[in-house]
């Protein structure tokens, strides 16, 4: 984390923090960082005013959390955006907060603040017990009865028709953001169905976006978000994890549409992130290009030239990397690039190399071994970016590390009461108000995804059973995220659907073998799921279902329990595996 230039002694979040905050039952002060954000960068410098150093060092325990590397932290106390600045009781209950204050607002905040809990502590305590006990806190959920899948995705699809701006694309006003997963979601309904009414959504969002201000077309990328409605006045930032996720969503535009002008903003994002944001000596992507606003408004060419550049993340995250890999071996396999493959697997195996799957991931590359938290998220994506490895090069390392990940999600994060799974490792010890945890929906979403099509490659009925209940878990309160949900009815749609695996076998280590593996994976189908099969290592499996005197390479295309065809040829299978797409719900 970048130092803040203060004589501001901020502390770590720690348990030794909250227990001096208690032992002198002073408020704390938490500053909400995030290195990529100009307002940060701006408050900063009001750090160094002397009456506001005075203020915090006097009359708060300060703590200053970094979102990226703690997102955790963020999630529960983040105001609504960076920096977010929140004022909290010694215990570390939230009583107010605020985003961006200029100097003199922030010293009325922090007076204020001060003065009302030392004339209204206990007050300010009753209201934050009543209000502990109203919230929806999803961890005291009951399970449900079976829900009509069917009618949870109408319900939120219902909600992103309703959101969707017509004239310029995207859902809501202003502030505008990029929803990929209720993009996402658009698109598998067009891929299924072919809903007019949907595709224009798609197409018009799509178009809009890449034709707007929030599109970088000088040096390729998006940036965060736009403050106009019509993709204008971007916040100039660029994230790794923003740019992955609409790499997908533009790959996918092009292998169901067919339409190249997506298949265009997908190469320039590729552009983006291969030279701006891959880093080598680190072992995989950092995690953002700062906002500046006089560099990205220059030409290209006036961009070569400056002196001033962005300042680029030094950090390479897991969660943002592992998601990444799955883009990039996406990419690969779309446009035929060999380099993205390779970066993908050196990326991945930094991650591999750098973890044990005995523990779980950490949450970044050289994050302390005596760290004792772990997060859901890290877990989940890098179980999706082994799969997806697995299913490209025909690695079995890759796919018994995502299955001891999935021995990690069960027996440290699964509610095997209820159902679903925590962000976070348990943790009952000391004054951290992290002891209560959550269940965030996408990432419960991506991970009951993930564990159903495992169970289709090791014949687990555990997995199939632990996917459903983890959704079932959501069918009460799913409505209160509204657009947001998108994530949690592609999960439902799928979990809905008979598996399409495609068993394929060829001999490893051979260039043939690796291209048909490539090609398979470029095949745009959400249900489909790979295995690879090495005509030596596997040969008394194959015994089953092989003729002797067959060549390989050669897929072996099932639907449910069937086999429905065994080629070697590409456009058989992909035309086969296009019949076979049923309808939507």
């Amino acid at each position: 984390m970048r130092r803040i230039k203060s004589n501001i002694l901020w502390q770590e979040w720690t348990d030794k923090t909250f227990s001096v905050a208690i032992s002198k039952n002073k408020l704390i002060f938490l500053y909400i960082k995030a290195e990529w954000s100009h307002l940060c960068k701006e408050i900063e410098e009001e750090f160094c005013d002397p009456g506001i150093i005075n203020l915090i060092k006097t009359l708060f325990i300060p703590i200053c959390v970094d979102s990226d590397e703690r997102p955790d932290i963020n999630f529960r106390f983040n105001r609504g955006g960076w920096p977010s600045l929140v004022i909290l009781t010694p215990k570390g209950e939230i009583i107010t907060g605020s985003t961006f204050l200029d100097n003199e607002d922030l010293k009325k905040f922090l007076i204020h603040c001060h003065y009302l809990y030392q004339s209204k502590s206990k007050e300010i305590q009753r209201r934050l017990d009543r209000k502990k006990k109203k919230a929806p806190q999803n961890k005291d959920q009951n399970e449900q009865e079976e829900t009509n899948p069917s009618e949870i995705i109408s319900q939120i699809l219902y909600f992103l028709k309703n959101n969707f701006d017509p004239v310029y694309g995207g859902f809501g006003g202003k502030p505008k953001y990029p929803h990929h997963e209720a993009i996402e979601l658009a698109l598998l309904v067009v891929y299924f169905s072919k809903d007019p009414e949907i595709e224009e959504i798609v197409k018009q969002t799509l178009d809009r976006m890449a034709q707007g201000e929030i599109f970088d077309w000088e040096e390729g990328g998006f940036f965060r978000y736009s403050q106009g409605r019509d993709w204008s006045k971007p916040q100039y930032e660029k994230l790794l994890i923003d740019n992955a996720r609409l790499l997908q969503n533009y790959l996918h535009a092009y292998q169901i549409m067919g339409e190249k002008r997506f298949l265009d903003v997908a190469q320039s994002i590729v552009q983006f992130l291969d030279s701006h944001l891959y880093n080598q000596d680190l072992g995989g992507f950092v995690g953002f290009q700062s906002a500046d606003l006089s560099y990205y408004r220059l030409s290209c060419d006036k961009r070569k030239t400056s002196l001033r550049k962005p300042q680029y993340g030094n950090v390479v995250y897991t969660d943002w990397n592992a998601l990444t890999i799955c883009s990039y071996l996406e990419a690969a396999a779309v446009l035929g690039e060999k380099k993205l493959l390779e970066k993908a697997q050196t990326t991945l195996n930094s991650l591999c190399s750098s973890n044990s799957f005995d523990e779980g991931m950490f949450h970044w590359l050289g994050q302390p071994l005596t760290t004792p938290w772990r997060l859901l998220q890290d877990q989940v994506y890098m179980v999706r970016a082994l799969l997806n490895s697995y299913q490209i090069f025909g690695e079995d390392s890759y796919l018994s590390k995502g299955y001891s990940l999935i021995d990690v999600l069960f027996t440290h994060f699964f509610d095997k009461e209820k159902g679903g799974f925590w962000d976070r490792v348990e943790d009952n010890k000391g004054n951290n108000p992290l002891c209560d945890r959550i269940k965030p929906i996408i990432d419960n979403s991506l991970a009951a995804e993930a564990i159903f099509q495992l169970s289709f490659l090791k014949k687990e009925p555990i997995y199939t059973s632990v996917a459903r209940r983890t959704l079932s878990f959501f069918s009460r309160d799913y409505l209160r995220y509204g657009i947001v949900a998108s994530q949690y009815a592609v999960s439902h749609f799928l979990l809905m659907q008979d598996p399409l695996l495609i068993i394929a076998v060829g001999k490893k280590g051979e260039k043939a073998t690796q291209e048909f593996l490539c090609n398979l994976f470029a095949l745009f189908e959400p249900r489909k799921v790979i295995r690879f099969l090495d005509v030596e290592k596997n040969s008394d499996i194959l015994k089953s279902f092989v003729k002797n005197g067959e060549k390989f390479p050669k897929a072996y295309v099932y639907l449910g329990q069937k086999c429905r065809l065994v080629t070697d040829k590409m456009d058989e299978i992909k035309n086969k595996i296009y019949d076979l797409r049923g309808s939507w719900i």
